[in-house]
């Protein structure tokens, strides 16, 4: 952004959506990741991001690329972000032995935290060798990658009916009076 613009404020905006799309959607991704299959939404997410992060590749490549066009992008990266995140930590108690869960769960803290601390600076790195283009086109080639690995993980449908914790019979319920007899 700072390079399509020296104002302050629209290069401000643009972390502003990103934080917002997450903001407003989160908690609803999360209801919805316990209620539909979990991959295939975790792999439209991924599609999502990856069509986002191709199309600002194809902007940049030609000089279209706008701070309008980038703030958009950066909503609807958020809206994919948001949806994206909440699948991650129940994909991962699904896809690790419970033994092994607390490290799993760890290990992807510390790769998100790395991420978040490592990526700007590669990121810059590669504008400053390759231009903002292949910053982009890298990142949609990222979440290729990561929807072939999906498209082999196993299906898990959901349970139907709600939460276990609230299920009629689920053996769960904290009193007979939520649940009923």
């Amino acid at each position: 952004m700072t390079s399509l613009t020296a104002s302050p404020r629209t290069v401000a905006l643009l972390q502003a959506v990103d934080g917002a799309a997450f903001f407003l959607l989160a908690l609803p991704a999360g209801a919805l990741a316990d209620i539909v299959d979990r991959r295939r939404l975790a792999i439209v997410a991924q599609i999502w991001l990856c069509i986002c992060a191709g199309l600002m590749a194809c902007l940049a490549a030609a000089g279209a690329l706008r701070p309008p066009w980038l703030i958009g992008f950066a909503f609807a990266m958020g809206i994919g972000s948001a949806l994206d995140e909440p699948l991650w930590q129940a994909l991962t108690a699904e896809a690790v032995p419970r033994s092994s869960l607390t490290a799993a769960v760890t290990l992807g803290g510390v790769s998100m935290n790395l991420a978040r601390s490592l990526g700007p600076a590669l990121g810059g790195l590669i504008v400053a060798l390759a231009g903002p283009a292949a910053v982009f086109a890298l990142n949609a080639l990222t979440f290729l990658w990561v929807i072939a690995a999906l498209a082999r993980f196993p299906s898990q449908h959901p349970r139907s009916g709600g939460p276990a914790p609230w299920r009629r019979g689920s053996g769960m319920c904290a009193t007979r009076r939520l649940c009923g007899p």
